[in-house]
């Protein structure tokens, strides 16, 4: 199996004025290989969030590196490049709150990732992608609805469907299923790992113990530092 995530002594310290410094994170180090699915869990304020986040260079760590299909995401001429490179290619992010484009309807921000990489499908390619995705995840009549149009579950249906778009070898997800009931969590779940079973790599900050129990390892952040 390839690994497809290497993360190696990951150090985050927030500086606080008049106060001591904050250290998030220890000294993380794991790796995640290629189909693998993988639950990071740990108490509120452990810094799963932050790791997350650091994993899909949306944030920097103070030392440390972290390697996606073999690239290096931090330090060296064209770091910059190389991660925005990764995020429109090669790695799909999940974020509880969603994060999508109130001005854009479902379609429009699915598709909004391919406006990004360098060698994006045709235009009708990628729109009959879309599609799909919205069919697999079984919102194709409401392809043209706006955010604010839809339930929490469904537009996390749509946020799922846009980390899929560009095919990546990689997901991060952010509580998946944090925002959602029981039942509506327990099907983006299974839309979320079965993509895991496609040979790309999920990667699942949760406090749901039933989520972490469906992934293939469990990894917990305790004190800055990752056991498991």
């Amino acid at each position: 199996m390839k690994t497809v995530l290497q993360a190696t002594d990951i150090v985050k310290t927030y500086r606080i004025p008049r106060q001591a410094p904050l250290e998030v994170l220890k000294g993380v180090s794991f790796s995640v290989e290629e189909a693998q699915r993988v639950a990071i869990v740990g108490r509120s304020g452990s810094g799963k969030t932050t790791l997350l986040n650091i994993l899909g260079s949306l944030d920097t760590p103070n030392s440390g590196q972290v390697e996606i299909a073999s690239v290096p995401l931090f330090g060296g001429c064209g770091a910059a490049r190389r991660r925005n490179r990764l995020r429109a290619g090669t790695v799909g992010f999940v974020f509880q709150n969603f994060q999508l484009m109130e001005e854009l309807d479902t379609l429009e921000n699915i598709l909004l990732p391919l406006a990004a990489m360098r060698n994006a499908p045709p235009k009708a390619e990628g729109r009959a992608k879309a599609m799909n995705l919205l069919a697999k995840v079984g919102l194709e009549a409401r392809a043209h609805h706006l955010p604010k149009e839809l339930s929490g579950g469904e537009q996390q249906r749509v946020a799922l469907a846009r980390a899929l778009i560009c095919t990546p070898r990689l997901i991060l997800a952010d509580e998946p299923t944090g925002n959602l009931d029981t039942l509506t969590g327990a099907e983006i779940l299974d839309l979320l790992l079965e993509a895991g079973g496609n040979g790309c790599a999920v990667v699942m900050v949760t406090h749901s113990q039933a989520a972490a129990a469906r992934c293939d390892r469990v990894l917990t952040l305790e004190n800055g530092v990752i056991k498991g």
